[in-house]
């Protein structure tokens, strides 16, 4: 999980320092602006009284929206031509993203789902399986990566699928 204090001390070192040598401290506000905004969403999650709990799934859930959030308003600078705002919007995501947890890509998820097979019984020849047994490589999976997209998950194991 992001350790968001960290994250804003090392932000703001970095502005002083840039203010120090006499530099632009433009991208860097920018950058603070996005991470700022972060830690008050993760804030306003663990305080809202939703019962949810905040965890690294809750945190990937608000850098994703925090994400979307600004992608859509670029589509609408686009429509306005604000190419100010459209950089300051894309410099937002690409520190959003920095944050981002590595997520298994399909090759991975393949990977996994071949070792589980390789252990898994099945009345069909390696490396396929029957839709019943389809569940059990998903979950088995999924337990395996806790942020996983499953629908991914599901897609790549579906390719192993024998009717």
């Amino acid at each position: 999980m992001i350790n968001i204090s960290k994250e804003l001390m090392l932000a703001m070192a970095e502005k002083k320092n840039a203010i120090a040598a006499k530099q632009d401290t433009t991208d860097i506000d920018i950058k603070l602006n996005a991470l700022k905004d972060l830690k008050t969403k993760i804030i306003e999650f663990q305080t809202s009284g939703s019962g949810k709990k905040y965890d690294a799934v809750a945190e990937l859930g608000i850098l994703k929206s925090m994400i979307k959030q600004r992608q859509k308003s670029i589509e609408e600078y686009k429509k306005s031509s604000r190419n100010d705002l459209i950089s300051k919007e894309d410099k937002e995501i690409k520190t959003l993203e920095k944050l981002l947890p590595e997520l298994p890509n399909e090759s991975t998820i393949g990977a996994t789902y071949l070792e589980w097979r390789q252990s898994a019984v099945s009345s069909l020849e390696f490396p396929y399986i029957t839709k019943k047994e389809m569940g059990n490589a998903i979950r088995t999976i999924s337990e395996k990566f806790e942020l996983v997209d499953k629908a991914l998950v599901s897609k790549v194991v579906k390719e192993y699928v024998s009717e």
